[in-house]
């Protein structure tokens, strides 16, 4: 089987139209928390109506499709997950959950989280630069 791309933009377009419904539900929430926000930010960089913007994904893509910037990343990503590992330990040492019965499963819960979390962030400049996204 292989990588159909044109069906990948189908596929993830449809996915997208049908969480739009809501996303138009959740928008006056939305608005009202971050709008504000969002248009200072907008103004600060000269967005405006009819601005043209880039791709972000695309950008993103193009730049994990260079080693060095996709090593930098993963080597980031790793030492941002050992990070969490030692300020998880430490939450649950803070809160007197590490005893010596707990010590090992919680250690282990953490570490299967840190893991996933490394290798979900792994996997976008590994795909990348495998060549599956484009």
């Amino acid at each position: 089987m292989s990588f159909d791309p044109i069906q990948y933009k189908t596929t993830t377009r449809q996915q997208w139209e049908d969480a739009a419904e809501a996303w138009d539900q959740w928008e006056p929430v939305l608005e009202a928390w971050l709008g504000e926000a969002t248009n200072r930010m907008l103004q600060a960089a000269g967005i405006r109506a009819g601005t043209e913007v880039l791709d972000v994904r695309g950008m993103v893509v193009l730049g994990f499709k260079k080693r060095v910037v996709a090593l930098f990343y993963i080597v980031a990503v790793g030492l941002l997950s050992v990070h969490l590992l030692h300020g998880a330990d430490s939450l649950f040492q803070t809160f007197g959950w590490r005893s010596h019965r707990w010590e090992r499963a919680l250690r282990a819960v953490v570490a299967l989280f840190c893991a996933a979390y490394f290798l979900g962030n792994l996997s976008i400049p590994g795909a990348a630069l495998l060549g599956y996204l484009h």
